[in-house]
């Protein structure tokens, strides 16, 4: 589709005479810094910027991708139900964990952390982080899913040097210092979503119930956070 609407066919080669078959029960997706789009057909291919479908090896048929990072360098990385992948620009994709549950673990969340050459990786398995030096994929001290649970979503939050981790069984404050509960965001606090401005420096957070306000301020000065002020 050009600017004015108008739409054209989107040819590409090697399809052997045969339609793509774009839609699916796997959502496409584009790594921009690749010029790729990644879609499913009956496995996992790819659309290079010369159109030329092929496809991506390594990663497993079955495999939902739930996210995916771009660090800006290197392999991009894929979190999927089948654990965690590092896929480089000719369409070859590896596993990141080589044994355990972890393995093959359904992953939900990619989020950069405050240090620098991390990445934080979340699923049923809780919380684990990526060294973008190895690509090793090792486990966060006390983010293991008999504490706190199966991570849900990761909100990154660089003004304030942490990362927000919801988990089933409570949200968290990835710091350098590793995780701490913030009690403002617990179950019972009934806060929903946080939002985060990078350009305000400000964290919003919606609560739940018919006689609270709608939107809080979530104090980014607190590893804890503080969301009793409202928003004004």
């Amino acid at each position: 589709m050009n600017r004015d609407g108008q739409l054209t066919e989107f040819n590409m080669q090697n399809l052997g005479g045969t339609r793509p078959g774009l839609f699916s029960s796997h959502d496409p997706f584009a790594i921009d810094r690749f010029r790729t789009i990644y879609l499913w057909r009956d496995g996992w291919f790819r659309i290079t910027p010369d159109r030329q479908w092929l496809p991506v090896h390594g990663l497993p048929r079955d495999a939902f991708v739930n996210a995916n990072l771009d660090p800006g360098s290197g392999s991009v990385l894929l979190a999927t139900s089948k654990g965690i992948f590092a896929v480089d620009q000719d369409g070859s994709a590896r596993s990141l964990g080589e044994s355990g549950p972890a393995a093959i673990a359904n992953f939900r969340s990619l989020a950069r952390a405050p240090e620098e050459g991390v990445i934080l990786a979340g699923g049923t398995e809780g919380l684990f982080r990526i060294n973008l030096d190895s690509y090793e994929l090792q486990p966060v001290p006390n983010g293991s899913k008999d504490i706190i649970g199966a991570v849900l979503q990761i909100t990154e939050s660089k003004f304030a040097n942490f990362d927000i981790v919801k988990a089933s069984n409570g949200t968290y404050a990835f710091t350098k210092f590793g995780l701490q509960v913030i009690p403002a965001l617990s179950a019972t606090s009934n806060a929903s979503r946080v939002f985060v401005f990078e350009q305000l420096h400000r964290m919003l957070v919606t609560k739940r119930g018919d006689n609270l306000p709608v939107l809080y301020d979530v104090d980014r000065r607190d590893a804890a956070g503080d969301c009793g002020r409202e928003f004004n």
